[in-house]
Formats: structure tokens, C-alpha cells, sequence
């Protein structure tokens, strides 16, 4: 089978919804055709194993508008089967069937979080997704029941995928763990939250939980990794540490006593 996959998300920084693509990838058949389709190439992991080969087209065009005009139309001449959108969107005039990763409800359950603009533009794309996608992929059973609650999904057309652990987030190597830790200047005690900081996800009372813990332990330490926003500088005691090289992120993560998702 072709199957078409925006893979615009492998690009760049990948966050989240790079990672659960990422790892759909590791486990994909390997007698599927894939073609993933981006702005800018993917790394070459990405294209090792099976047959595989990376499109890339429309790299000074905007994100939004190469996904309803530069992708459909690529679909149509490599004569693709289905296509993966991981995040959200799809094209609205995709000529094959579509699944569609819609990992949260968030610019209709919070859209104040969200600028005037990028609000309608997610809004848009998510009802369109819900609207004309064959599937919608989710990863959990909450995120299901918000699908079906604020685009009114049938139920049989919702796939729960639960997210699991990367293969290279074991315990790490106890030299790279010390390495990282004094790269990064981390305390011996420290809580860590990994994410973009967005008001939903609570940051200010994981910092409030953060003093009463000070009071008994004060050289305890709070730490955050993801990308930076204006929202960083308005939340005490906590020191922001940026994107984190895929080489360092398992050892920040095994340096840290706790991580946190308030």
C-alpha cells in the first residue's frame, strides 16, 4: 500500500507530535510504501528500513496553505492510497482517505490560550478534520470523549492509541546522567516538567507546590524543558532550560528525582 505522510512535524525541533509520529515510524510494516512529505528534508532515520522516500516541496510557503494546496496536490500525482496527518490538520480537498492525529480538544476547550488568528486556523483545521477524516487518532480515553464532545465524532470513528516510551528512555548511563546534570547545572533534588508551558498545563501550581515543599526541602529544584514562550518568565521558581538535544533529553529526564504534569 502508498501511504502519504505529512511528516513536516520530524522537522526542525520535533516536540511532541514529532515524537509519537517518530515512533509510529520505528514500528511501521516495512512492505508499505511510504512517502513522507515535508517543507524541509527529514532526517535520514526516518527513511532506513522499508520503502521509503521524502518529498519536499513548497519550502517558503506557509505551513497552513501548503497543506491544502501543495500536499493534495502531490497526493494526486504519486498516486497515493491514504494519508497520515499527525497533527490536527488535513487537506480539505485530500483525494484519498485520511487519519488524522487529534491528540487533545484544545482550541475549542481553552482558546484563550491561542492568538486571534492561529485560534481560527486550528479551529478551522479541527473541525475539518472531524468532519472528513476517514479515523481520527488520539491517545487516550479522555481526549476520545472531548473529541466526541465538541465535534460530535461518532464513536467507531475514533482510534484510541495509548502513547507509550521510547526505546532509548530506560535508565541511562550513569556517567552521561553526571554529564548532563553538570551541562545544565541541575540540583541532586529537582522536579521536572517537560512541554511547551501553556496555561492548561498548570504550571503556576506545580510552582506553589514547589514552595511548600522548600519549606522542608530548600534546595530543591525546578525545571522545565520544551520550547520558550512569554508564559516561562511568569512563573516563579522556575528555571527554563530550552529545547533539550535528543543525545541529553533521557539523561535530563533520569537526573531528575520527580517529573512533573500538573
Amino acid at each position: 500500500m502508498r501511504i502519504g505522510i505529512d511528516a513536516r512535524e520530524l522537522t526542525g525541533q520535533p516536540t511532541g507530535v514529532g515524537r509519537v509520529l517518530a515512533g509510529l515510524l520505528e514500528v511501521w510494516p516495512e512492505d508499505d510504501e511510504i512517502i513522507l512529505y515535508a517543507q524541509k528534508p527529514v532526517p535520514s532515520q526516518f527513511l532506513a528500513g522499508g520503502h521509503r522516500r521524502n518529498i519536499v516541496a513548497g519550502s517558503h510557503m506557509p505551513g497552513a496553505i501548503w497543506e491544502q494546496t501543495v500536499l493534495p496536490s502531490r497526493l494526486r500525482r504519486d498516486d497515493v492510497e491514504a494519508l497520515f496527518s499527525p497533527a490536527y490538520g488535513m487537506p480539505a480537498a485530500a483525494p484519498c482517505g485520511v487519519v488524522v492525529g487529534m491528540h487533545d480538544c484544545a482550541c475549542a476547550a481553552t482558546p484563550w490560550e491561542f492568538g486571534w488568528r492561529e485560534r481560527k486556523r486550528r479551529q478551522w483545521a479541527a473541525r475539518n478534520a472531524a468532519k472528513h477524516a476517514k479515523y481520527l487518532l488520539t491517545g487516550s480515553h479522555f481526549s476520545a470523549h472531548e473529541i466526541r464532545r465538541w465535534y460530535g465524532v461518532r464513536r467507531e470513528r475514533i482510534v484510541v492509541a495509548k502513547y507509550g516510551i521510547g526505546k532509548d528512555f530506560g535508565v541511562a548511563d550513569v556517567d552521561n546522567v553526571a554529564r548532563v546534570r553538570e551541562r545544565y547545572a541541575l540540583d541532586s533534588s529537582s522536579v521536572l516538567f517537560v512541554g511547551t508551558p501553556l496555561v492548561r498545563r498548570n504550571l503556576a501550581a506545580l510552582s506553589r507546590a514547589i514552595d511548600e515543599i522548600r519549606s522542608i526541602l530548600p534546595d530543591v529544584g525546578l525545571y522545565g524543558v520544551g520550547p520558550e514562550t512569554k508564559r516561562v518568565g511568569s512563573v516563579n521558581n522556575l528555571r527554563w532550560l530550552g529545547y533539550v538535544p535528543e543525545e541529553d533529553l533521557a539523561a535530563v529526564y533520569n537526573a531528575a528525582t520527580v517529573v512533573a504534569y500538573p
